[in-house]
């Protein structure tokens, strides 16, 4: 049989020169593109942690995530609170120490905090030192942080009430602080 002579001729159409035609550029195969997999892989290559939290429980996570940050909120309300009417009693032994230089410290004068050592070091550096009574905002945020990850349950909108307690809390501190000053000139003159 005759071949057919059309498929035992070798045509070279990709260089086939057409005369006042536009060229086109060539297109080369590319090689097949990534899997997910793979990309997976090398994303795990590139970054030590990625593999840090992946056998980590999300629901066990959120549960210990969101009981710590309730027990911190609890503990930071009632140091805060109880500095309210301890805070003369106490002052004179946190002022002026750290946090290292006040818990080790061998003084005999028991803390009246209800929280103890710790609990009058901390309510001392929030009220005193930093925010004033606008420290109560963060037991506040912390106690919706925790709701959240405990109970997948949204008091509020957390990132606007955030965004707001904070502001809050900063502009007070700073208002109150400044009026404070005033009073105090005023009335000590």
């Amino acid at each position: 049989m005759a071949e057919n002579e059309y498929k035992s001729k070798e045509h070279d159409f990709d260089n086939l020169e057409i005369p006042n035609a536009k060229k086109e550029k060539k297109v080369s195969k590319k090689e097949p593109r990534e899997t997910k997999e793979e990309k997976k892989k090398s994303v795990a290559i590139s970054n030590p942690f990625a593999g840090l939290f992946k056998n980590v429980d999300e629901k066990k996570w959120n549960t210990t995530f969101g009981s710590t940050l309730l027990l911190l909120a609890i503990f930071l309300f009632l140091a805060n609170f109880a500095y309210l009417f301890t805070w003369k009693i106490d002052q004179d032994q946190v002022l002026h120490k750290g946090l290292f230089e006040f818990l080790f410290d061998n003084s005999d004068l028991p803390v009246e905090n209800w929280l103890g050592k710790f609990g009058a070091w901390t309510s001392h550096l929030l009220i005193y030192r930093w925010f004033g009574l606008a420290s109560f905002a963060i037991p506040f945020l912390l106690f919706l942080s925790a709701i959240k990850r405990l109970m997948n349950i949204t008091l509020l909108p957390i990132k606007t009430t955030y965004i707001r307690t904070l502001t809050l809390m900063v502009w007070s501190s700073l208002f109150l602080g400044f009026f404070a000053d005033k009073v105090n000139f005023i009335g000590g003159a």
